[in-house]
């Protein structure tokens, strides 16, 4: 991987949902082994500099329909495999510029982790029922009502460095 490459995984034709969470849990390991590997000789400069020629400046990884790798039921109360390498890119990325665009129809349906890791949340237009759950509790009230009344292409957006949602 290089700087400026563009890599697509599409997991689609895949049949079944371990190979998809397979997939997804390896790149996201191998994104993270990436930037956490130290080659060590005795020339450090010219390490480093080969070292920051391969790892990209920036990683954008999309996943769509999230929610089937990071469910919000966890069984043994830890997460499964795909979804703890999801976290670990999430968390560690803040650093390293990898940044994770992800989509899913219900937030209620995926792991709190996720939500509680996240700055920025695009909303589309959602029923009372959905609002009213947990990935939602920091949205007051006239703006879930605005929501549940957005036409087709409106969205709602959520960032800390706002007061209000826009």
């Amino acid at each position: 991987m290089n700087s400026g490459d563009v890599f697509v995984i599409d997991i689609a034709m895949l049949p079944s949902l371990e190979e998809q969470s397979f997939i997804i849990g390896d790149v996201m390991k191998s994104i993270n082994d990436l930037y956490a590997t130290r080659l060590q000789t005795n020339n450090h400069n010219q390490q480093n500099e080969q070292a920051q020629k391969i790892k990209p400046k920036y990683v954008m990884i999309f996943i769509d329909e999230i929610n089937r790798f990071m469910p919000n039921d966890r069984s043994g109360g830890k997460l499964n495999t795909s979804a703890e390498q999801i976290m670990k890119s999430l968390i560690g990325g803040r650093s390293r510029g990898t940044i994770l665009f992800s989509a899913q129809q219900f937030k209620s349906t995926i792991d709190s982790a996720l939500h509680e890791n996240i700055g920025t949340h695009i909303i589309a237009k959602l029923g009372l029922p959905e609002l009213d759950t947990f990935p939602y509790n920091s949205i007051d009230r006239h703006p879930k009502s605005n929501i549940v009344r957005l036409n087709k292409g409106e969205l709602v957006l959520v960032h800390p460095a706002f007061r209000y949602p826009i």
